[in-house]
Formats: C-alpha cells, sequence, structure tokens
C-alpha cells in the first residue's frame, strides 16, 4: 500500500535548560508541528475521515513543539501556525469568532457578551485542548497503516512482517526526519531487545527510507523533455520543469502548508505522473 505524507515541522537551534536556567550552547533540532497521510485508495472527492476501510486519511496536530519559539518564527505564524489556529478556534466557538485588526481573536457568546483573547493566548489554549502527544501520533500511525494495534510492550507482532507499506513526500527528507522520530516517542530508553539503528527507528514492516516525489518529478520533466538525454544546465532543467508544470492535468495546490491538503496533493501528483 502506498502512503503520502507531508508534515510541518519547526527547525531551528533550542537552548537547553535545566530548572529553568540555560545549559550549554543551543543545538539543531528539528520539531513536529503537524502532519498528514493520505493512502493510495482513498479518494479525494469521498473525504471520509479516519478510521476508515476503503478511503482513508490521517491528520494530527502535536503538542509537543515549543509553541513559543514556533511562535515568534514569522513564516511560521503567518504560514503554518496561523491556520491551524483559526481551523481549532472556529471549532472550538462553533464560528462564533471574529478577529481583531493586531490578529487577536474576538469571542461572541449565547447571551450577547464577547471577550478578546490574545492570539498566542488562544492558540496556546487550543493547541493543548487538541494537539497529540508524539507518541499519541506514533501509536495511531502505526494503527493507521498497519489496520493493527500497538500494545504496551511493544507492535501487535501479527502479519506486519510482510506489511512493507511505501512512502512518499514532496521534498521529502525533513519530513521523513519528523516521521522518523515519532517511533522513539514510543521507547524513550531502548530496549535491549531491539536491534540498533533505523531498524530500531522504525516498526516492523516499514520501509527505512521514503521515495521523494520532487526527484520523480525532475527526472520525469527530464526524460520527457531532453531530446538527447543529456543535461545542458540547471536554468534549462528548471525550464522543462516548469514546462512540465504547465500541462492542463498538472494538480492545482490549495490550502497550501496544510499538512493534509500537502498530503492529499502529494497523491495527486503521483498520479499525474504516473500518466505521462
Amino acid at each position: 500500500m502506498k502512503y503520502f505524507l507531508d508534515a510541518e515541522f519547526h527547525e531551528y537551534q533550542k537552548q537547553p535548560k535545566v530548572l529553568g536556567l540555560n545549559v550549554g550552547k543551543p543545538i539543531n533540532t528539528i520539531e513536529l508541528i503537524s502532519i498528514g497521510i493520505v493512502s493510495e485508495t482513498y479518494n479525494v472527492h469521498t473525504n471520509k475521515k479516519y478510521p476508515g476501510t476503503e478511503n482513508k486519511e490521517y491528520y494530527a496536530i502535536c503538542k509537543d513543539f515549543d509553541l513559543k519559539a514556533a511562535w515568534n518564527n514569522e513564516w511560521l505564524r503567518e504560514n503554518v501556525l496561523t491556520g491551524i489556529w483559526k481551523t481549532l478556534a472556529y471549532k472550538e466557538y462553533d464560528g462564533k469568532i471574529n478577529y481583531t485588526t493586531d490578529g487577536g481573536l474576538i469571542i461572541f457568546f449565547e447571551d450577547g457578551t464577547k471577550t478578546v483573547v490574545k492570539a498566542y493566548k488562544s492558540f496556546k489554549m487550543l493547541i493543548n485542548k487538541y494537539g497529540k502527544t508524539k507518541k499519541q501520533i506514533a501509536t495511531e500511525i502505526y494503527d493507521f497503516v498497519s489496520e493493527s494495534t500497538y500494545v504496551k510492550d511493544g507492535f501487535e507482532a501479527s502479519e506486519n512482517e510482510n506489511l512493507n507499506p511505501e512512502f512518499y513526500a514532496y521534498y521529502a527528507d525533513y519530513d521523513w526526519v519528523v516521521f522518523c522520530q515519532l517511533w522513539s516517542a514510543l521507547y524513550p530508553v531502548q530496549p535491549k531487545s531491539f536491534e540498533t539503528g533505523m531498524s530500531y527507528m522504525n516498526p516492523k514492516g516499514f520501509p527505512y527510507y521514503c521515495k521523494d516525489l520532487k526527484q520523480m518529478l525532475d527526472e520525469e520533466a527530464i526524460s520527457t523533455y531532453c531530446n538527447n538525454g543529456t543535461l545542458d544546465s540547471e536554468k534549462d532543467i528548471n525550464r522543462r520543469i516548469e514546462h512540465l508544470k504547465a500541462h492542463p492535468d498538472y494538480p492545482k495546490q490549495s490550502n497550501e502548508h496544510n499538512a493534509l491538503a500537502d498530503a492529499k496533493w502529494n497523491k495527486e501528483l503521483y498520479k499525474f505522473l504516473n500518466t505521462l
């Protein structure tokens, strides 16, 4: 089974702290914000939610990332976090909201009263309520992909050694890093019974790599628009890619930087590339 994934994340230098005090030098880190996965049997027009039997999708917002650090990143705040915040606020208050000119939230109540909440304070409350831990997300993804069960002492053995799902993402490297990090949340201390290395990071039957749709797009563009099979220049390669993107059947993106929407687009891109 093929699965198409996308993740939103925050890459930054994190300052280690002990008892609230800075310790040592900042370290490079990457933290999951949200993740979306769509199975190959998913029909984009049916919009059925997990759990499902034939048409499946999965989406989760993580609550384990440093919210303040991410919120202080202007690009993340404008392109990723604000969209999540507004979706959760609409859900929490049943659409009875509006926004202040400085980005705050106006909440209207049944008795005609209203209150104003600062954006960050509101978002923090909503993330704590609707977000999930990495351990929860890892467990749910395992159940979603394997249609099996994660149990306290490890993954259910059953037939998962023959599972062999394939994962696809667009510019896949970082998505795959935060995806694989999830499994360590289930076992913070590596059990002696587990093998070391990548076999520890992923459950049985899961691959150790993700297939990159951007690479597939580049290769298809080169093979389609390159007459003699040679590469001339990066500029020429990019021109061929843009030519392919101008194809009338090339999938259009909407709600970009929403992990589930991007995962659906990844699936449509895969289908498009396989029709050429």
